[in-house]
């Protein structure tokens, strides 16, 4: 064995000065080597004190409460690494005020960076030596003569502890490394992901402010918000898309690390999955044109955004490499999401729709207004006989014509066409020796074209401004009339005088007789308090309100119902005046398809913009332009919208 193998036993002095044990050389280069590997985020964050412990996944703060709170945050790291299926970083601030940075595995070990990059540590010092070397002394059989506590042991064992003692340091450096964390209690090792499969997100209660009739005041998550913006959430998937100050792993804002910069501003687009963590974030540079909002792209969902006013940007909702596709040359408005799919006007003669991964043009038929796209191609409505077009490259235009409920005489006018259902105004047949009829409003199912139900309307009713949607409840609204559509029973039209919708999901809410109300499918109307809260989204299990940039998600609460609220009185004769009966409920046909529009995916609570015009009669050749209504004594009517209730508030009814 030459001399130089021979002085690095354990115990002897090291020729290298100013290194560490062959031991803390290994550790540090495995925890560099671990940091270089584990992704920058997501960072766990445990605050560790007397009074309250924490820990922060995902931007969300879920406290600490069993007996030992380190053993517990090394459990909660540990479950998330495995959902992640890779190792996740940690930082614990102690109650002394120490810091601990730190990598957890799936398998729940524990490997402190602080050996790889510590803070203002200097390197380890050198055992003190006389500064002269020293010769080995040697055998009677040639060979170096072991010193130190290796020559105690019989010549057999030697080179077992002398290679086995760095690997033996090693563990025990790890050990004391998560014991720091753990504290005195042996943490048990039982846990398994299906007990915490996913992060619990921290609850948020609603004090001042009222949540919808039916909906609990305690969120099961919330999430801060950029300022003047709006979440979307997707109902088939219950995945939420938001513009957020933070990217969700951290508790800074650019108002913590820029203070010119307000502490809301629209820094990431984050993509959260149903409970509220994380699924994928995109840092931003600029403030977006338009979105985000939750669409289908070829069969696919994607989260969408337009950044620029030449660029839109998409990535699936699952996460993965984002889609940038240019806008056309000549576009005269912005993106149209109102539909299954993303629809842009070029001009009043040309249309495109999103598909392929590039913008498809079309020419737009003559005597329509494009409304909305479907997942590969372009609906569109001819207000002069209440039909409407499907038109796709490469194919030739098909169309629906309704037809008029018995005792009309000819169309009225166009009130509002959803990927679902169309509205349509009727002229009613007026009696012998009168001039005057009362006007039939009818409902079609877009898919089929079949009336599913009419009701005489009391009042003349104008083209809605914008028209909501929920494919979930099977509710249509616009301001006038609701539409329910329950599957596999008769449809109902009620029309509301003084209705002015704002939004439309699990029931129909906005304004009725100048006062705040919920209506529900039936058309009755219950005030809300001034304190209640508007819904911005809705999944499966859960409605989305948000007040002062929070989004909270309302579990169901069947204690808070519209029991409690006062109804507002509608009368509901289809007879009767107009000045007695400002609603009339709609006479049913016959019960609506499950399926209304096939084969395009359902979407939640969107709003179509209406640009119909009424219809020019047949003894006049004049057309009227296809972007002007007629003037007609209407109710009060909400700002036209040309968005999904998913965009900035200028697009708010």
């Amino acid at each position: 064995m030459s001399k130089k193998m021979a002085t690095t036993g354990v115990g002897t002095a090291r020729k290298s000065k100013g290194r560490g044990s062959p031991a803390d050389a290994y550790a540090s280069a495995r925890a560099a080597k671990l940091d270089q590997q584990t992704p920058k985020w997501p960072e766990l964050r445990v605050s560790i004190s007397d009074s309250h412990s924490s820990i922060s996944a995902s931007g969300i703060t879920h406290d600490l409460t069993s007996d030992d709170p380190q053993s517990e945050a090394v459990t909660f790291a540990a479950d998330q690494a495995r959902t992640n299926g890779k190792p996740i970083r940690m930082t614990a601030t102690m109650a002394t005020g120490d810091v601990h940075r730190m990598i957890v595995t799936p398998e729940r070990s524990v490997v402190l960076l602080d050996h790889a990059r510590p803070a203002g540590a200097t390197p380890d010092a050198a055992p003190a030596t006389t500064g002269r070397k020293s010769k080995a002394k040697k055998s009677s059989s040639g060979r170096p003569k072991s010193s130190g506590i290796l020559s105690r042991f019989p010549p057999r064992l030697q080179p077992i502890i002398k290679w086995g003692a760095p690997a033996f340091v090693v563990l025990l450096v790890i050990l004391v490394g998560a014991a720091i964390l753990k504290g005195p209690k042996q943490p048990s090792t039982t846990t398994t992901i299906a007990q915490q499969e996913h992060p619990v997100p921290a609850p948020g209660a609603l004090y001042t402010v009222t949540a919808p009739p039916g909906w609990s005041q305690t969120a099961t998550w919330t999430v801060a918000l950029a300022d003047q913006t709006t979440p979307y959430t997707d109902v088939d998937t219950g995945v939420t898309a938001a513009l957020t100050p933070d990217d969700g792993t951290t508790a800074q804002t650019a108002h913590d690390t820029e203070p010119n910069i307000a502490a809301h501003k629209a820094n990431y687009l984050s993509v959260l999955s149903p409970d509220g963590s994380t699924r994928f974030t995109e840092p931003l540079t600029t403030t977006p044109v338009y979105g985000p909002v939750i669409t289908t792209i070829d069969g696919a969902k994607v989260v969408l955004l337009q950044e620029s006013s030449t660029t839109i940007t998409y990535w699936p909702i699952a996460g993965g490499q984002p889609t940038n596709v240019t806008l056309p040359d000549g576009v005269s408005g912005q993106l149209n999401t109102t539909g299954p799919s993303v629809m842009v006007l070029l001009s009043e003669q040309r249309v495109a729709y999103l598909h392929h991964g590039a913008f498809q043009t079309l020419e737009a038929l003559p005597l329509t207004t494009p409304m909305f796209a479907n997942d590969g191609s372009v609906i569109s409505a001819q207000p002069e006989t209440g039909a409407w077009w499907s038109q796709q490259i490469d194919a030739s235009p098909t169309s629906i014509k309704p037809t008029p409920p018995a005792g009309t005489a000819g169309i009225d006018q166009i009130l509002a066409i959803t990927p679902q259902d169309a509205i349509i105004s009727w002229k009613g047949t007026p009696p012998a020796g009168s001039y005057n009829a009362p006007d039939v409003v009818a409902a079609y199912d877009v898919a089929t074209g079949k009336l599913i139900a009419h009701a005489t309307s009391a009042n003349t009713l104008s083209p809605a401004t914008a028209v909501y949607y929920s494919t979930q409840h099977n509710l249509t609204a616009a301001n006038g009339f609701v539409l329910s559509t329950p599957a596999g029973q008769p449809a109902t039209l009620t029309l509301i005088n003084g209705l002015q919708v704002s939004a439309v999901y699990d029931h129909v809410y906005g304004q009725d007789q100048n006062q705040p109300a919920v209506i529900n499918a039936a058309g009755l109307a219950h005030q809300l308090p001034a304190s209640a809260l508007t819904p911005v989204g809705a999944s499966a299990d859960h409605l989305m309100v948000a007040s002062q940039n929070q989004l909270y998600a309302l579990p169901a609460d069947p204690t808070h119902s519209t029991t409690a609220l006062p109804a507002i009185t509608t009368a509901a004769a289809t007879s009767a005046p107009a000045t007695t009966a400002p609603a009339t409920t709609a006479v049913p046909v016959a019960p609506k398809p499950t399926v209304k529009v096939a084969p395009t995916p359902a979407t939640s609570a969107k709003v179509v913009p209406m640009t119909t015009t009424k219809a020019v009669p047949k003894t006049t050749p004049k057309v009227v332009p296809k972007t002007t209504a007629p003037a007609k004594p209407t109710a009060p009517k909400t700002t036209a919208k040309t968005a999904t209730p998913t965009t900035a508030p200028a697009q708010k009814p």
